[in-house]
């Protein structure tokens, strides 16, 4: 119930587009580019609102596109901790249950197992799974991509969670801010990762793609299930309870597509700034680009996005 209620809910979040959104969109695919839609990370539900996000970019591509050939479907990358329960039996079977929305609306979901999951679960790398799976639906069946590069929910944390008696932050953090994955004191947006971003572009192009970023922005799901520092299953139960309660239609919740960047317009615009194109600027600049569509007090680490 928690699940098809969250779909029904998302299914109403108003998905809006900044001035030249569409246009950039639209001449991105005429052109013949794929895109990678690059999303901020707030609640475990997220991957509902990138389906619902990437239904409406499909849509726009169908009604206004006037192509030959329209983008066949999306591959989904999600976090594999969650696949394995790492994060929570409860959190694992509700993305099983959100499996049958995803493929409703062109959505295939592939597990990646991030550097935290190595260091935090001793789980090994599965990159070459991953980039099979992705070669084959990118470079076969016409598929887009989406991905989470800010890789945790702490975007969706508005305030540090201490400890009521001694004031530490709870341990979690502490190993995240020790793995550099989290900035202490930050709990907006977290510096972005570039390196797989990189990777999979190269990736793309190694296929013969043409890749463009499509950047996403969510804001106030946080507010329909909070994240929390330590997933027990009254926490957790707590939380999902919040989904069944709230109104269909959230008015503090908004999805925002930003404008299209080929990735070549990227790389020139690092260089114009004076910077020397890396993993690590490139990521810099992709979070910018979703951080600049959200409230500053949501932007965390790119509060100074422009």
């Amino acid at each position: 119930f928690v699940i098809y209620r969250a779909e029904h809910i998302f299914q109403r979040i108003p998905v809006h587009f900044v001035p030249g959104a569409k246009e950039s969109y639209l001449d991105a695919r005429r052109r013949g580019y794929t895109s990678i839609d690059a999303l901020n990370h707030q609640i475990h539900l997220d991957g509902l609102g990138a389906t619902f996000a990437a239904h409406k970019l499909d849509m726009l591509e169908r009604w206004q596109g006037g192509m030959s050939e329209y983008t066949k479907g999306h591959v989904l990358i999600l976090a594999d901790s969650m696949n394995k329960g790492h994060q929570g039996i409860l959190l694992q079977r509700g993305l099983e249950l959100m499996r049958p929305t995803f493929r409703r609306y062109g959505v295939e979901d592939i597990g990646s197992t991030r550097k935290l999951d190595v260091d935090r679960y001793g789980d090994e790398q599965n990159n070459e799974e991953v980039e099979a799976f992705v070669a084959e639906k990118v470079g076969n069946e016409n598929y887009d991509v989406i991905v989470f590069p800010e890789v945790v929910v702490q975007g969706g944390r508005t305030v540090p969670r201490t400890d009521a008696k001694t004031g530490i932050i709870f341990d979690i953090q502490d190993w995240m801010v020790d793995h550099g994955i989290l900035e202490r004191e930050n709990f907006g947006m977290q510096r972005f990762d570039g390196r797989p971003l990189v990777r999979l572009f190269r990736l793309m192009e190694g296929l013969g793609k043409k890749v463009a970023i499509t950047p996403v922005s969510i804001n106030g799901v946080n507010r329909l299930l909070k994240p929390k520092d330590q997933h027990t299953t009254i926490i957790t139960l707590r939380g999902l309870a919040s989904v069944l309660v709230a109104p269909l239609n959230l008015g503090f919740v908004s999805i925002t597509v930003g404008i299209t960047e080929p990735i070549d317009d990227i790389k020139e615009a690092i260089r114009k700034r004076g910077g020397k194109f890396s993993s690590q600027a490139f990521g810099d600049y992709v979070a910018n680009m979703i951080a600049v569509n959200l409230p500053e007090n949501k932007r965390g680490y790119y509060r100074r996005a422009e």
